[in-house]
């Protein structure tokens, strides 16, 4: 979330210096400072899980340890705090005492001062998943933020977080299926015929169908959707479907060619989604085939342009991941994609597999094992354990020929 319009991990000393403390930012329901940095105790972390909760169960926002402020809530110094592990503790203690998780929940403690002293930064996220429940030690408490202050929720704001939560995940999920029939109907209308298509897709947190998130006119966006960078290309040769072009969503570049179209699009609202028509297994097969080597590399390599391209325009990005196949009806799974000899041993039944959603607290962190998380659920569907072309990391690592 930006702070200031910057991303919390670029910020220096001279930025906070001249708009906190020179023009005197005061503390609202989206901005709180501390002086000291928490302490050890049992009600001193009670209070961290208070303020970091009630942040996230109104509209998230940043609690920056380190600069001290008036009788007014304005920030008047910045003294900082000590270096020391506070990102580890702060990160630790969240995770095991707030119900549910509080998904991209960030703490930055690389701001350094010209005292020697730091300024830590809590990143609180406007959570899709509200409301935040404190669980430390019998403490059994939801928090919210009202203005300056935090207060316990009452009943009524309890019920109201748990409907937001229902609304938004009712909006992805129409949003999803709104694209899926725009897709089935783009592809019903190829020469071909209907062929079966892979669609990965990805949405940043919190989602807006709305919004207008990415300035899809960005030379640096445009550049990465005209030359993607590669993860692995040892079967595939890349991702690349040419150059990109306006769309009424956002900007789209389409690979024509007949055996295996694609194409590689992002949308203002942030949803990016890379598309390929799925090939004909081997061995005298018509039915597709999804080939666990060549097919795999496709899905690494869309996350890892989804990681660069959210990582540089909106820093560290919750997200959620889908993986599904239109017209799937007699897909198979191929595992051995090099032997042309193999076919696969089970065929999809429906017209559509949808695989779900798959969550990540920071996609440019969480890129390498992502597409294990999404291809283990695919062998799944096909009756085998997990996927075997990923190594114990869980990056892809298919074995030499």
């Amino acid at each position: 979330m930006l702070l200031l319009g910057r991303q919390p991990e670029t910020l220096t000393e001279a930025d906070l210096q001249t708009l906190l403390v020179s023009v005197g930012v005061g503390e609202g329901d989206r901005l709180g400072y501390k002086r000291d940095i928490y302490a050890g105790d049992d009600e001193s972390r009670r209070e961290l899980l208070r303020d970091v909760t009630a942040m996230a169960n109104h509209r998230g926002g940043h609690i920056l340890i380190g600069v001290e402020e008036d009788q007014d809530g304005v920030a008047r110094a910045m003294p900082g705090v000590t270096a020391g592990q506070h990102a580890t503790w702060i990160r630790s203690l969240c995770l095991t005492a707030v119900e549910p998780r509080i998904v991209g929940l960030e703490v930055h403690d690389q701001l350094s001062l010209g005292n020697g002293m730091i300024v830590v930064i809590i990143d609180v996220p406007e959570s899709r998943n509200a409301p935040h429940m404190v669980t430390f030690k019998g403490l059994n408490q939801f928090w919210r933020r009202h203005g300056r202050e935090k207060q316990k929720m009452t009943v009524n704001e309890i019920r109201d977080a748990m409907n937001r939560a229902l609304e938004t995940q009712g909006r992805i999920e129409r949003y999803w299926a709104a694209r899926d029939r725009e897709l089935e109907r783009e592809f019903a209308r190829t020469s071909a015929g209907p062929r079966c298509w892979m669609v990965v897709s990805l949405l940043p947190l919190p989602f807006d169908d709305g919004a207008e998130i990415l300035n899809v006119h960005n030379r640096a966006l445009r550049e990465m959707v005209d030359h993607p960078t590669n993860a692995a290309t040892r079967f595939s040769g890349g991702m690349w479907c040419g150059r990109s072009l306006p769309t009424l969503h956002g900007i789209r570049a389409d690979d024509a060619d007949h055996e295996r179209p694609k194409f590689l699009e992002v949308h203002r609202n942030g949803y990016a989604a890379f598309g390929m028509a799925i090939a004909p297994g081997h061995g005298g097969s018509l039915s597709p085939a999804f080939r666990s080597l060549v097919d795999t590399e496709y899905i690494v390599n869309f996350v890892a342009f989804a990681s660069a391209a959210y990582g540089q325009l909106l820093g560290a990005t919750p997200a959620l991941a889908r993986l599904s196949f239109v017209n799937a009806a007699g897909l198979g799974l191929m595992t051995n994609a090099l032997n042309l000899s193999m076919r696969p041993l089970r065929f999809w039944q429906g017209d559509q597999l949808d695989l779900g959603t798959f969550a990540v607290d920071d996609l440019t962190r969480d890129a390498q094992t992502l597409p294990k998380r999404i291809c283990d659920r695919l062998w799944n569907a096909f009756g085998r354990e997990a996927a075997d072309v990923f190594d114990a990391a869980g990056v892809f690592n298919p074995p030499a020929d």
